[in-house]
């Protein structure tokens, strides 16, 4: 991947942190520093994670890259979820 690709996804995933913290202050109030920092830990896995769906689906619009990015940091507990019962079929497998 190239910085072509990489520039829209990392533009998709600070629209997309600001859409979720955004989200946090409204439904929750406003965060603590934990829970900001558990947020932004789970950036980099996110960000690896709207690389891959990026490639795998063939986009090639650094529009779509961007909002592929976003919706995926926008919904961070729903992606970590589904990336943690993905990698524990694959694990059982393995084992």
């Amino acid at each position: 991947m190239n910085d072509d690709k990489i520039a829209p996804i990392v533009v998709g995933v600070v629209a997309g942190m600001a859409a979720r913290i955004g989200r946090m202050i409204q439904e929750e109030g406003w965060p603590s520093c934990r829970s900001l920092l558990g947020f932004m830990l789970q950036l980099g896995v996110i960000m690896l994670v709207a690389a891959v769906a990026v490639d795998v689906t063939g986009v090639t619009s650094p529009i779509r890259a961007a909002l592929v990015a976003s919706v995926l940091t926008m919904a961070s507990n729903e992606t970590i979820a589904m990336l943690r019962a993905k990698a524990s079929s694959i694990v059982d497998k393995t084992i």
